[in-house]
């Protein structure tokens, strides 16, 4: 059995065989396979995002009225002498943060840098400087710089 068609100009093309039915037979039969599992999987996350979702076991710290939202205050950025010094103040702020925290305030902004020279400090000061620069053409406040070498 053979079926002729015609092509898009209107010349006849050669007849379709078997082998050529058998083809575009499988083809159909992968496409409405395609279409099925898209459908499917769409289906599936419309289901996904009907969900209740399920209750944390740590419930958040409600804040106050007067912080509203967590916005960090001013960034500080605190200079001192030595490695020693850095972890040290390092381990007060992390611990100023859980305070902060429990109290529902927004997280410190402070990064503390070592300066082992005057030259390591001016090259901190100078950074900061441009960065300012920078934060104040966004509208931004302008970073905290505090030297406790001295």
């Amino acid at each position: 059995m053979t079926i002729q068609s015609t092509t898009a100009v209107g010349r006849r093309a050669g007849p379709l065989t078997r082998d050529r039915a058998l083809i575009l037979g499988g083809l159909a039969v992968v496409l409405i396979a395609l279409i099925a599992a898209v459908a499917w999987q769409t289906r599936d996350g419309e289901e996904r995002a009907t969900e209740t979702p399920v209750a944390p076991a740590v419930q958040p710290v409600a804040q106050s009225a007067a912080t509203g939202a967590a916005v960090p205050e001013t960034a500080q950025i605190v200079i001192v002498g030595s490695e020693a010094e850095a972890d040290r103040l390092r381990a007060g702020l992390n611990e100023a943060e859980a305070i902060r925290g429990g109290l529902g305030l927004a997280p410190s902004n402070t990064v503390v840098s070592v300066a082992a020279t005057d030259a390591d400090a001016q090259r901190i000061l100078a950074a900061t400087d441009d960065a300012n620069r920078i934060r104040a053409e966004l509208g931004l406040p302008s970073m905290e710089v505090r030297d406790l070498r001295r």
